[in-house]
């Protein structure tokens, strides 16, 4: 069975929604935060650091052992098994060196770097993915923080989340051969290109070409929208190592249930009948009340 994590939806998938999700629905081996950018002063923003807090995701677990024999304990994903993934927005090497160590710090073992982001004001800034533009800069980034991470003994793992390019595929190559030369724990890939945003459909042959040239655990992220959508990515990519899915389980919030309870040899999953909270949204006060406006924006998606 493979892993489903839960991708980051900027003001949607915050401690609130990801605390009610997990206590609600199985199947989701890990969450991750929505991005979290670091200032010039090295500083989180208050929201930011408020959302991967690890008291206020006391449904979830903070941190995964670097050890790549751990991948195969994500496979459980029962309630409140999941763990909890901090993503990082910069563009800068000692800014993500100290995201890492500050994290590290507040137990987290594995932190996402976002090189996805397709929106203007990120890409402009290089940052997300603007920098998908930039291998170089990718590689003196990476080298930073691995150099960083050895000589202050930060025992963290690192993954990265990213596009295949910014308005082209023209450096993904050249990203690759970047990206193999380092120690991470795996590169979750939406294989759309950032100037597309969310329209069209994913690009399985850039996938499959990524499939063939990245020598870290490949995972799947865009438009897995039903348990039939998660066999086909399976079947076509056998040699994947997880689904990350985002709008499909806003739409479905049981969906990471019913793709364990469609494959072969399981039997039928446990989840609830009942939505995320009665009626679509939270009726009462509390961290109930934060979740709300997002889930009502979740019309958006249907």
């Amino acid at each position: 069975m493979l892993p489903i994590d839960f991708a980051p939806m900027e003001g949607i998938t915050g401690y609130a929604f990801r605390n009610a999700h997990c206590r609600t629905y199985g199947g989701i081996s890990r969450y991750f935060t929505p991005f979290i950018t670091v200032n010039q002063n090295c500083l989180f923003k208050k929201s930011e650091e408020r959302d991967v807090l690890p008291e206020n995701n006391s449904a979830l677990h903070g941190s995964l052992p670097a050890d790549p024999a751990s991948r195969e304990d994500r496979l459980a994903g029962e309630r409140g098994t999941a763990l909890l993934v901090p993503q990082f927005l910069t563009g800068h090497g000692d800014q993500l060196l100290w995201g890492v160590r500050t994290l590290y710090g507040m137990g987290y073992r594995e932190i996402n770097w976002n090189l996805g982001c397709p929106s203007p004001t990120v890409t402009k800034r290089g940052r997300g993915a603007g920098l998908l533009a930039e291998p170089d800069r990718v590689d003196w980034i990476l080298d930073a923080v691995f150099e960083g991470m050895e000589r202050e003994g930060l025992k963290a793992s690192l993954s990265i989340k990213m596009r295949p390019g910014l308005d082209s595929n023209e450096n993904f190559p050249a990203l690759m051969e970047v990206i193999n030369r380092y120690p991470l724990d795996e590169i979750i890939l939406h294989p759309r290109l950032a100037a597309r945003g969310y329209g069209g459909a994913p690009d399985e042959e850039v996938f499959a070409e990524a499939t063939a040239a990245c020598r870290h655990p490949l995972i799947w992220n865009g438009d897995v929208r039903s348990p039939a959508d998660a066999a086909r990515i399976r079947d076509r990519f056998p040699t994947i190592a997880g689904i990350m899915i985002g709008r499909g389980l806003l739409i479905d919030p049981a969906l990471a249930e019913e793709i364990a309870a469609a494959e072969p040899g399981t039997e039928a999953g446990q989840g609830s009948e009942k939505g995320l909270f009665p009626g679509g949204v939270p009726a009462g006060g509390g961290e109930g009340a934060r979740v709300k406006g997002g889930w009502q924006d979740l019309r958006i998606f249907t």
